[in-house]
C-alpha cells in the first residue's frame, strides 16, 4: 500500500512456495545459470560472481541472493527515474528487456539494466547484443542525467 518494492531470492531448486517469493507482489529472482523452473522469476547472474567479503577482501560467491542483489540495484536505478512505479510494472519492464545469454550452449536470460533504464527514459540508448550503449554520446547523456538526479541539480 505504501509502494515499497520487495525483492526476494528464489530458494535453491526453484521452490516457489517459500517465503518471501511466494508472497504476492514480491519480485522473485533466480540465478540465470540455474535450470528454468516453474514460476515467474526475474533472472540475473548468480554463479561465481566476484564480490566483497569481510575484512576488505574479494571472493567469488554463488546463489540466488547474489542475483537478487543485482536486480535490487537495477530496481533502485529505475525507481530513481520513476519513484512511484509499482512492482508489477517493474517486473514487466525487467522481464521484457531481459537479455538472452548463452553459456555452454545453455540458453538463459538476465535482467539488462541498461535496456530497462532506456525503456523507462523512453530512449533507444541500448542496442546490440550484450546491452552495450549504441554510442558514447548516449552513455554520456544517461550518465549526466543520473548524476544530476543524484546531486539534486536537475
Amino acid at each position: 500500500q505504501r509502494g515499497i518494492i520487495f525483492i526476494g531470492a528464489v530458494p535453491p531448486a526453484g521452490v516457489s512456495a517459500g517465503f518471501p517469493t511466494a508472497v504476492e507482489g514480491v519480485l522473485a529472482v533466480a540465478a540465470a545459470e540455474d535450470p528454468a523452473s516453474e514460476g515467474r522469476y526475474l533472472r540475473a547472474p548468480g554463479h561465481e560472481v566476484l564480490t566483497l567479503v569481510p575484512d576488505g577482501h574479494w571472493d567469488f560467491a554463488s546463489g540466488s541472493s547474489i542475483a537478487a542483489a543485482e536486480v535490487s540495484a537495477t530496481v533502485a536505478l529505475l525507481l530513481a527515474e520513476r519513484p512511484r512505479m509499482p512492482a508489477p510494472q517493474l517486473f514487466e519492464i525487467l522481464a521484457r528487456t531481459s537479455q538472452n545469454l548463452a553459456s555452454h550452449d545453455t540458453p538463459m536470460s538476465s535482467v539488462n539494466a541498461c535496456a530497462a533504464l532506456a525503456e523507462v527514459l523512453q530512449r533507444t540508448g541500448c542496442g546490440g547484443e550484450g546491452g552495450a550503449m549504441a554510442t558514447n554520446e548516449d552513455a554520456s547523456v544517461l550518465h549526466a542525467q543520473l548524476r544530476s538526479r543524484a546531486s539534486g541539480t536537475n
